[in-house]
């Protein structure tokens, strides 16, 4: 599949010269077939986008596609040491299918738990914190993307993107 007829059949906004493509699936499908990820993602990066998928906790096939492909891998993880600890289940099983992995501690920390902390809980490198973004949960119930230009959710995001441009092996 070539990337600019990728790009053309999936759902975009456009905002200044910049446009957002998202494919989903709904909630209901168990799991998607790891050929037809590994196309999209091969095809998508190939047409020199920047793909962002959103996986699962426990793995599958098409997440560990994903996963053998990824650049950059982040574990979102709040500060809270349940998470931590659930967190740490999850990184033991992609350590080994992922060639770079950090993780972006969400806030805020209710117990006070620092991000350094977190992030040695988890076994990563700390990528940043996150502060609570408001009115996120809104616009993601509403299938918008978030309005802000600025803000804590778009500067994690430059931070990860950053990280990203970093990696040195970049396939």
């Amino acid at each position: 599949m070539s990337a600019s007829a990728l790009h053309s059949a999936l759902l975009g906004r456009q905002r200044g010269g910049n446009r957002l493509t998202l494919l989903s699936c709904d909630r209901t499908t168990a799991t998607l077939d790891e050929q037809a990820v590994s196309t999209v993602v091969t095809s998508a990066r190939r047409g020199g986008e920047v793909v962002v998928c959103d996986l699962p906790r426990h793995q599958n096939e098409s997440s560990r596609a994903v996963l053998d492909r990824a650049d950059l891998t982040v574990v979102v993880v709040p500060a809270e040491v349940r998470a931590c600890a659930a967190a740490r289940q999850v990184v033991t099983q992609l350590l080994d299918k992922t060639a770079h992995a950090m993780v972006l501690v969400r806030g805020p920390a209710p117990g006070g738990l620092r991000a350094d902390d977190v992030a040695k809980a988890v076994g990563l490198p700390l990528l940043s914190v996150m502060k609570s973004e408001p009115r996120l949960a809104g616009s993601l119930e509403g299938g918008r993307p978030p309005d802000r230009s600025r803000g804590p959710l778009a500067a994690a995001a430059a931070v990860a993107f950053g990280a990203l441009c970093g990696v040195d092996d970049a396939r």
